[in-house]
């Protein structure tokens, strides 16, 4: 194992920490087996020291090991000071319906899931050309690059220089911290962190089903999922679409969970989710407000007035203030021909 190896598998180990840590205060930290729930610590770590490193980067705090670290710190002692709201009863998978058939269907899922998301690993390991490469190379790398050699945050004049400098920076932010983390511009190394996102959001799914649906169906629908031609190539895409997909999904699944069992920590869940994507991709503030509103509605229609706890995911689409604030502070255009709000009602969003 070399210096960048050893480099990677120390970000990551942040990245599971925070996870865990944010857990505890979301109340998540008795939710899905073991395995199921590393996943969901490191995509909820993903999520929040993503939002947390670009928005120092906003004010100019450049993403290197020491402030990631030390951000990081930060946010693992407030989550361990922070009192957990204890209303959330433990989760595991609900009985199996259907007998032995039941176990048999859901054992077949696993094993298939198990082996498409190991062979993504592997390929990723060896380092196989991914679907979206152009889009990777246009502009996503760049803007890693610019953060990463700038020196104080984001560089107005190389962001506005790149195509869609309008994008939100959690992810460039997060690879330039990667960059940081091994000494060097390796952008070698992102696939294999795309595909570990990939396989951590299958495990948080499953988390967030179980008690839901049975194994019996949550093991094979995720298993066919992974399987999925255009979901398993993209595995180790490290571009925004794939990424902001896994998180509005997970805010999808999460909202679900509180709508159908009342867990309010799924809830919680589902707001840090939903802002993440805000500051993915600016198409994750038009899916956002798309899901809240269709989560309050159905709240509402299905709890009278707690329904109302779910107006909260209504505020997530303003995580994109502080960007917006960067954006004129910097000169650089807010918005895009390529996006307008009456999109909002275009097939391709509300499907």
């Amino acid at each position: 194992m070399n210096r960048a190896d050893t480099a990677v598998v120390a970000y990551n180990a942040i990245v599971l920490a925070v996870g865990y840590a944010s857990l505890r205060p979301l109340d998540l930290t008795r939710h899905g087996s073991r395995l199921s729930r590393a996943g969901l610590a490191y995509l909820v770590g993903f999520g929040v020291l993503g939002i947390s490193v670009a928005l120092a980067a906003m004010v100019g705090a450049s993403p290197t090991t020491p402030t990631v670290i030390a951000i990081a710190a930060v946010i693992v002692a407030a989550c361990v000071i922070a009192r957990p709201d204890s209303g959330s009863p433990e989760t595991r998978a609900i009985a199996e319906p259907f007998g032995t058939r039941g176990r048999l269907a859901a054992l077949a899922g696993g094993g298939v899931l198990a082996i498409a998301s190991l062979s993504a690993v592997a390929l990723a390991a060896k380092g196989q050309l991914y679907a979206g490469f152009w889009d990777a190379v246009d502009f996503w790398l760049p803007k890693a690059q610019a953060i990463y050699y700038g020196g104080g945050g984001i560089p107005a004049d190389a962001w506005g220089a790149i195509k869609h400098p309008e994008y939100p920076p959690l992810l460039p932010t997060l690879d330039a911290a990667i960059f940081h983390f091994t000494g060097g511009f390796h952008p070698t190394l992102l696939p294999m962190q795309a595909t570990l996102l990939g396989v951590a959001f299958l495990l948080a799914a499953l988390a967030l089903l179980d008690g839901i649906a049975p194994r019996a169906f949550s093991l094979p629908a995720l298993a066919l999922l992974a399987t999925t031609p255009w979901f398993w190539w993209r595995l180790q895409t490290p571009t925004g679409d794939q990424i902001l997909a896994y998180f509005v999904t997970g805010a999808a699944l999460a909202s679900v969970r509180w709508l159908v069992m009342r867990d309010g920590a799924a809830l919680r869940l589902a707001t840090v989710l939903l802002v993440t994507a805000t500051l993915t991709k600016l198409e994750g503030g038009f899916m956002g407000l798309l899901l809240a509103i269709v989560v309050v509605v159905a709240g509402m229609k299905l709890h009278g007035r707690a329904g109302r706890r779910g107006l909260v995911l209504l505020a997530t689409p303003l995580a994109i203030v502080p960007w917006r604030l960067w954006l004129a502070h910097a000169g650089i255009p807010g918005s895009s021909p390529d996006y307008k709000l009456s999109y909002l009602a275009h097939p391709g969003f509300l499907a």
